[in-house]
């Protein structure tokens, strides 16, 4: 830009006389020092130009981002918006992760969305609150001790943040087009050997053409999933959760019938195994690690689906 403004002021060659605004840039730098005048010219037009790439967005995506022993996402929809999803994921990891994606002049998170029915997640989640500018957050109705209830109310009146408790049957739409659908699963006590399902909220999100399922990496849960007639078929399908026996239930897979496969955090753990028959439905699907291939990408092209790794 300054070097366009400074050939404008000399002579023209081909002509001899200057080009007609080399005039108007004289006249303004003999009013205004040179130094002054290109960074408050060419500031506020970079400044537009970035805004504008910005918005400029024509697809929907979701990052699943590499955050370590955790699990999140931030949805990036074609119009702007942003949908931002947590599992398990520590709130330092996760702000790091998303902080430097969002410009200075457009920080806002409309929605944000917990999963994990626990004290440590809506610890976390609380601590995040802190840290990125979220307005509305669907959180659990169970799962989390008084204590961590309270304080997390407490924050939440503090920032003014609007609280739904998700239940099944919650549609949520975002963006022009967007929508999430929430299901929730109340959990299950230990019984003898088999080990306590806490709550959680599993989500099925239609970016676009593209339809994603975040759902819990216990089999059991799936299966309740999968019984109680949720979710419909996605070509993506997030596990979440860090237990160390992860995996698919058949039922459930069947139903969703994914392309591509982005596996839970607990899958990087080295006491981590898939339960029987699981990478056998793996087979002949695209299965990502963020442990292994860094952020995931996937973008609803006009052409399809695309994925692109930061690894």
């Amino acid at each position: 830009l300054c070097l366009a403004l400074a050939l404008l002021a000399r002579p023209n060659p081909l002509t001899g006389p200057g080009l007609p605004v080399a005039a108007l840039w004289r006249r303004a730098t003999a009013m205004v020092p040179v130094g002054v005048l290109l960074p408050a010219v060419a500031l506020p037009l970079a400044l537009g130009g970035a805004f504008m790439l910005s918005r400029s967005r024509s697809v929907d995506r979701i990052s699943f981002l590499d955050v370590g022993t955790g699990d999140s996402a931030l949805v990036e929809l074609s119009d702007g918006g942003r949908v931002f999803l947590q599992d398990d994921a520590s709130a330092v990891a996760a702000a790091r992760a998303v902080g430097p994606t969002l410009p200075f002049w457009d920080r806002a998170i409309p929605l944000a969305v917990l999963t994990a029915g626990d004290d440590q997640a809506l610890g976390d989640l609380d601590d995040l609150a802190g840290r990125l500018p979220f307005r509305k957050v669907i959180v659990p109705s169970a799962g989390v001790s008084a204590t961590t209830e309270k304080h997390w109310r407490q924050t939440a009146s503090t920032r003014q943040l609007e609280v739904i408790h998700g239940r099944t049957g919650i549609h949520v739409g975002v963006g022009d087009q967007d929508e999430i659908d929430v299901y929730a699963l109340e959990g299950v006590p230990r019984q003898g050997r088999a080990a306590a399902l806490p709550p959680g909220l599993s989500l099925r999100l239609t970016l676009g053409h593209m339809t994603v399922v975040w759902a819990s990496a216990e089999p059991a849960d799936q299966a309740i999933l999968a019984t109680s007639g949720v979710p419909a078929p996605a070509q993506v399908l997030k596990l979440v959760g860090q237990a160390p026996r992860w995996g698919l239930d058949p039922g459930f897979f069947a139903r969703v019938n994914p392309s591509i496969v982005i596996l839970p955090a607990g899958a990087a753990s080295r006491f981590a195994r898939p339960t029987p028959g699981t990478l056998d439905l793996l087979a002949n699907r695209q299965v990502y690690r963020t442990d292994q291939d860094g952020t995931v990408v996937i973008s609803a092209e006009p052409a399809g689906i695309a994925v692109r790794t930061s690894r």
